[in-house]
């Protein structure tokens, strides 16, 4: 029978070991809270439990240049990896925080990656090549692909769950707007149409919905809108809010933003139960759900 043990807050699942010698402990998150935070010195890894308890700092390696100092992390849909934004890079590390690797080594900026939901290729925003565009690349560091190209500023990519889309920000217009791009080709398709600065969608599981930030009332606001960019509501309009992610089954979105500081809150899809999780004077950031 499968047993659990915790480290942390990181699940070890034992797995099956092919040479039968017995189980393979692999270190994977499963149902926690990652985010960046400043309260254990520089901009370091932290996990906690969905209701905002036992948060754990989850250093990357603090002998690195930068002292580890990370950003934008995602991981991967098995729970085994992190990606995140390092010394201008892309690097991933394993979900304890071992074995970081540079995956990108490129002098430009590279940041926000985004797990293809089978595991294989990582999206994420680099300025290379002059402007910031959206580029994919394999897990293991080859098969680097451009995937737009404007004199604009394209970032913050998100996957659609069947794999083929990817949503994004770009003010290619002149203004911050959210598109999708098709993945087999074509020109990316213009969602959000606003005066407003649209940027830093969020893709549902299901499929169905997007969470997104705007300035369309006033502040830096969540909204969401069905995945053809129609039917924009709003969500959380009591405070500003940054770097929205989807919680398991799609309940619950957690994102960077409080009443007074940067904090880690979650609300439900429908406006409800909005919650400050973590309520620290250290500035907290950029939270993903480990589903």
């Amino acid at each position: 029978m499968r047993s659990w043990l915790r480290w942390g807050l990181i699940v070890l699942l034992p797995l099956a070991c092919s040479d039968g010698e017995g189980p393979d402990e692999t270190p994977r998150l499963h149902d926690v809270i990652l985010f960046v935070s400043t309260r254990s010195g520089g901009n370091q890894l932290h996990v906690m439990a969905p209701d905002g308890s036992g948060i754990t700092p989850l250093f990357v390696d603090t002998n690195l240049a930068g002292g580890g100092n990370v950003g934008s992390p995602a991981i991967s849909p098995d729970g085994e990896w992190i990606a995140f934004r390092m010394l201008g890079d892309i690097w991933v590390a394993r979900a304890n925080g071992t074995e970081p690797r540079n995956l990108t080594q490129d002098p430009g900026f590279d940041a926000f990656p985004a797990w293809s939901p089978d595991g294989t290729q990582i999206a994420f925003h680099s300025d290379r090549d002059g402007d910031y565009d959206i580029y994919l690349i394999n897990t293991d560091g080859t098969g680097l692909v451009q995937l737009t190209d404007t004199a604009g500023t394209d970032g913050s990519p998100t996957w659609a769950p069947n794999g083929q889309r990817l949503a994004f920000s770009s003010d290619r217009s002149g203004n911050s707007e959210i598109y999708v791009l098709e993945l087999a080709g074509g020109e990316p398709i213009n969602l959000t149409l606003d005066p407003a600065s649209d940027q830093i969608p969020a893709w549902s599981s299901d499929g169905n919905t997007i969470v997104f930030g705007s300035t369309r009332d006033g502040g830096n606001f969540l909204y969401l809108m069905d995945a053809d960019g129609g039917n924009v509501r709003p969500l959380v309009t009591d405070f500003n809010g940054y770097f929205p992610a989807w919680g398991p089954g799609d309940s619950l979105i957690v994102f960077a933003g409080a009443e007074t500081q940067s904090d880690i809150s979650i609300v439900r899809p429908d406006g409800t139960g909005l919650t400050n999780l973590t309520d620290d004077p250290a500035l907290d950031n950029y939270p993903v759900w480990a589903r």
